[in-house]
């Protein structure tokens, strides 16, 4: 569900709720065909992910915008090597952005500006290289950064456009290293 309040002609408000259903299910055969002690298995989420922004349009196509939003996914690293001892924990996701973006030419030509602050918790970090490979809950990576990209579009059919930014990204609390 998601829904944009414009509150004047130049302000709006957009919000939006998010369900999920999401499984993960592993039957642990070998290369024989032989199930493994502790198989198979299945793990279920409802994850509950939201998000809720402003944009503001002092003059027509330069718009100023906030946001703030979660998000959740399985940690796919892991998916492969999942013991069923092993924790089954969703990855989630929080981020901060905000930006300009503006729109010129005729819509041929625009340009955006943003800045981030994106911390993903419970990502999947490998412990052992293997064979085979073991994988375990590393903490949280928080990335910040910014980012400035444009392009044009001379002609139809041709569109031009590149981008630079700079990221700084850590792990925030890398408990296999604590």
């Amino acid at each position: 569900i998601e829904d944009r309040l414009k509150i004047t002609p130049s302000l709006a408000l957009i919000g939006g709720v998010r369900i999920d259903e999401l499984s993960a299910h592993r039957d642990g055969q070998d290369s024989t065909g032989t199930t493994e002690p502790g198989f198979p298995f299945s793990k279920p989420w409802t994850p509950v992910s939201y998000r809720a922004g402003v944009t503001y349009e002092p003059i027509r196509d330069m718009v100023f915008y906030g946001l703030y939003g979660t998000s959740f996914d399985p940690a796919a690293a892991s998916i492969f090597g999942l013991q069923p001892t092993q924790p089954l924990l969703l990855t989630s996701s929080r981020i901060y952005e905000g930006g300009v973006k503006q729109s010129l030419w005729n819509d041929r030509a625009e340009w955006t500006f943003a800045a981030f602050d994106l911390d993903r918790r419970n990502v999947i970090e490998v412990i052992n290289s293997g064979p085979p490979p073991t994988f375990g809950i590393a903490g949280d990576i928080e990335s910040k950064g910014i980012e400035l990209s444009g392009a044009i579009r001379p002609v139809d059919g041709l569109k031009l456009w590149g981008n630079i930014a700079y990221t700084h990204a850590r792990f925030g609390s890398n408990i296999l290293s604590d």
